[in-house]
């Protein structure tokens, strides 16, 4: 229970956040309440999730420093439109930000699977919480990129350093490549899990 408040309360104060690094923190919120509710089901599953979150959120907490950097600005109401500015952030971004809205070909994908899973096994109302989870991440999570990226162009003054734009393409690469081989970042989550706290919560292989 405490867990699906915390995906709810962290959601909805991230929709209505503007400061940048405030939609990324309430949203972390959210999504740990996820692992909250993974580790009340049960555990299995938790590891890999929080894995996969922190290359997502790593990834997307760079990106609004680098577009800080870029145009000065903290807060989507003073920015838009910089995917012509700044294409390369831009695209390593929304590889980040597909994997945490759980999208296929993404790691995220199988955070989502595994969370899923554990929510069916307890029933329909249950499984209606997951999706309603599910949407609001997804509604976060665009509308962050699509207000930093999409539509006129606002607050462009100059471009993000190569330094700056290639952790953020390393860590995508990471979540893309956990969405079509997932097997050495799975047992990365399950040594993690033994040296912590034991196999009964390693993600499952």
């Amino acid at each position: 229970g405490v867990g699906l408040a915390s995906m709810l309360v962290g959601s909805l104060f991230s929709l209505c956040a503007w400061r940048f690094k405030r939609v990324l923190a309430y949203s972390t919120i959210a999504q740990y309440g996820y692992v909250l509710v993974l580790v009340g089901l049960g555990g299995a599953g938790a590891p890999l999730y929080v894995l996969a979150h922190g290359l997502c959120k790593a990834a997307l907490f760079l990106t609004v420093g680098a577009v800080t950097h870029a145009t000065g600005e903290e807060s989507l109401e003073k920015v838009g439109g910089l995917g012509r500015a700044l294409p390369g952030l831009a695209g390593a971004s929304a590889v980040a930000a597909a994997g945490l809205a759980g999208l296929p070909l993404t790691l995220g994908f199988f955070k989502d699977e595994l969370f899923f899973r554990a929510l069916v096994e307890r029933g329909g109302a249950w499984s209606a919480a997951g999706v309603l989870g599910a949407a609001l991440t997804l509604a976060y999570t665009g509308r962050l990129w699509t207000g930093l990226f999409l539509g006129a162009p606002r607050g462009a003054r100059g471009h993000a350093s190569w330094g700056l734009v290639a952790p953020v393409v390393v860590l995508g690469a990471g979540v893309l490549l956990g969405g079509v081989w997932l097997g050495p970042l799975n047992a990365l989550a399950d040594a993690a899990a033994e040296c912590g706290a034991g196999d009964d919560v390693a993600a499952p292989t």
